[in-house]
């Protein structure tokens, strides 16, 4: 039997003072935080296709950017919105979105009780959404 996945896309913002390599550095830390601390399937760089021809490298790196791929279960779901508010709250002027198809959450120093709130309303909505 196979388990059911589901593909996130997060995206980090700063409060404008980063670049595009501070932001290629911060998805790399996201990254192997939530490598550390989840069992998932995988966190990757989100790419944006092939380089131009006629130009170096292959694929283009979408600054910021991570696609997560994790089993479809709303702990597994909660956990993920955990670690990333823990990666998120001892620096100020960060923010991650997390899209599922056509639905967006930001994560961001926004106080627990809301955040709860925020994050049931979006699993419902996963879990009620025609593309399951």
């Amino acid at each position: 039997m196979t388990e059911r996945v589901i593909r996130l896309d997060l995206r980090i913002e700063t409060n404008g003072e980063a670049d595009d390599e501070d932001l290629l550095r911060l998805a790399g830390q996201l990254r192997g935080h939530l490598l550390r601390e989840l069992t998932i399937e995988s966190a990757e760089p989100m790419t944006a296709g092939l380089a131009p021809p006629r130009t170096r490298g292959g694929e283009l790196f979408v600054a910021g950017a991570l696609t997560v791929i994790l089993a479809q279960s709303p702990e597994l779901f909660t956990a993920l919105i955990k670690r990333v508010e823990d990666w998120i709250s001892p620096h100020g002027g960060r923010r991650v979105t997390i899209k599922i198809n056509d639905m967006e959450l930001d994560v961001e120093g926004i106080p627990r009780k809301e955040q709860r709130e925020l994050i049931q309303f979006f699993q419902a909505a996963v879990n009620h959404h025609p593309d399951r």
